[in-house]
């Protein structure tokens, strides 16, 4: 068959007549050209897909940080609310050392959530993928305005027996800034390059975290409405009384999540930790609360409202023990492969 018709044929006589026009010498040199070519591909995608590692890594050691600063924030959050529905639901005048605590508060809860909206202004600079992080920072920065706002009314009504801005109004308002805050701190793994870092962080982060703030968060809310009922004297309504019910259902389905680490790959300090929890805020304090709901039928209440929240805060904070040693806990992982990637 004619080699020029035939394809097959056509491309081995071409080859032959190829390599017979070519030395040896220039065979090779080619060859070590090609191979060198192929080497610096290859060497090119080994640095881009580690500075991308490293990148991810960077990203998920800030937003372990972040994650971090929002629930401190939100500890010192809840025990300015308590301790502000609490001056707001008495007749007279808030008494000095109260206000000066409340203004310590936040001042310290100021410091932490300042410090994650840094911190999340360098992650969005790092993920301009992730949009709705921007998004978020901006509506937590607006709410922060509005919970200054609410700050300035309560402040001209410590001083008044007559009070014009109710506990009620206060404590919605602020459990809108805590929130936001809380989705800027969700919003912080919804990069669509998380599928990229640490798996275990970000369990960590979106389900463990998640349950310790949802446990912290529904028992504050229940610190501050028994506050403000116990200074009133009065007997728990109804309308207390569902939603008391329905934060302390949120608690203790979240409780089973953080309990349930017990059981699993934690660090020794986390389990502390947990043994922590369960005896102060499961034990010691939950003797507190049966008895002010028991004294809730009829208004006689054993303790004080100041107490109620002292006790309450005692118990809270155990939880928020537990958040702190599993961050470190994410820390002390990531940590290694963050130094390795530089």
């Amino acid at each position: 068959m004619n080699p020029l018709i035939d394809g097959r044929g056509y491309g081995m006589e071409f080859l032959k007549r190829f390599m017979n026009g070519m030395s040896i010498r220039n065979f090779l040199t080619g060859s070590v050209g090609v191979l060198a070519l192929s080497l610096a591909v290859f060497s090119l995608n080994n640095i881009v897909t580690t500075r991308r590692a490293a990148g991810d890594i960077s990203r998920m050691a800030k937003s372990n940080e972040l994650a971090d600063d929002i629930l401190e924030a939100a500890g010192y959050e809840g025990k300015e609310g308590a301790n502000t529905a609490l001056a707001l639901s008495g007749d007279g005048e808030a008494d000095a050392a109260t206000v000066g605590h409340i203004r310590e508060l936040r001042a310290s809860g100021d410091e932490a959530a300042k410090k994650g909206y840094e911190l999340a202004g360098k992650i969005v600079s790092l993920d301009g993928s992730n949009e709705t992080l921007g998004a978020a920072l901006t509506r937590a920065g607006n709410a922060y305005r509005d919970l200054e706002a609410a700050r300035k009314k309560a402040d001209d009504n410590f001083g008044r027996a007559a009070k014009d801005y109710s506990a009620t109004d206060w404590n919605m308002l602020m459990g809108s800034y805590i929130d936001a805050n809380a989705d800027l701190r969700m919003k912080t793994f919804t990069s669509s390059r998380s599928r990229e870092s640490s798996a275990e962080a970000l369990r960590m982060n979106l389900v463990i975290k998640q349950a310790v703030y949802d446990t912290m968060e529904y028992a504050g809310r229940e610190r501050a409405i028994l506050a403000r009922v116990i200074a009133s004297g009065k007997p728990i309504d109804r309308e207390a009384q569902a939603r008391l019910d329905t934060d302390r259902a949120i608690v203790e389905m979240n409780l089973n999540t953080i309990l349930a680490l017990k059981d699993s790959d934690v660090d020794p300090d986390v389990r502390k930790a947990i043994s922590k929890m369960e005896e102060i805020f499961l034990g010691r304090f939950q003797e507190v609360r049966k008895s002010v709901y028991e004294a809730g039928q009829t208004g006689s209440y054993p303790i004080s409202g100041k107490e109620w929240v002292e006790k309450a805060t005692e118990g809270i904070d155990s939880i928020l023990d537990v958040s702190a040693a599993v961050g470190k806990m994410v820390d002390s992982r990531i940590v290694p492969d963050l130094r390795a990637s530089k």
